[in-house]
């Protein structure tokens, strides 16, 4: 089986509410979400999501989120529920070994991205400083 992801587009999401006399009880700025399917193939996955229309056809999951994949794959899913589409758009341009070291860092939390600009979560200044600490030198 393979992976299939799709992101939701804001836009029509909430139009779609709209036209059909619902509110959202939440700042409309902040919707996004992530369906990921597993497939044969893209074709399968395609008509698969298709059937996902109805709020009563899903219930929580109480389980940890989990990817049957490596971890580069799993940063990027990661990374693409947190960045705005202008960063995701931005990524695509960078060299992909450095797009994988921002997905990572985003990934485990120590930095993050707002309106296309990336810094450092406290976290991550904590890292910064071990190595600081540490007296490694980047590059």
């Amino acid at each position: 089986m393979n992976t299939y992801k799709y992101t939701v587009i804001p836009e029509i999401a909430l139009e779609f509410y709209k036209q059909n006399g619902m509110e959202i009880g939440f700042d409309p700025s902040q919707l996004n979400g992530v369906l990921s399917i597993e497939a044969p193939d893209e074709d399968t996955a395609e008509l698969m999501r298709k059937t996902f229309t109805d709020i009563r056809m899903w219930r929580a999951s109480r389980e940890p989120f989990s990817f049957h994949t490596d971890d580069g794959v799993a940063n990027e899913l990661i990374a693409s529920t947190l960045l705005s589409e202008t960063a995701q758009e931005e990524l695509e341009d960078v060299r992909p070994e450095v797009r994988l070291a921002i997905e990572a860092l985003i990934a485990e939390g120590l930095i993050v991205e707002k309106d296309g600009k990336y810094s450092s979560t406290e976290r991550g200044e904590g890292f910064l400083e071990k190595f600081n600490d540490e007296d490694l030198k980047w590059g």
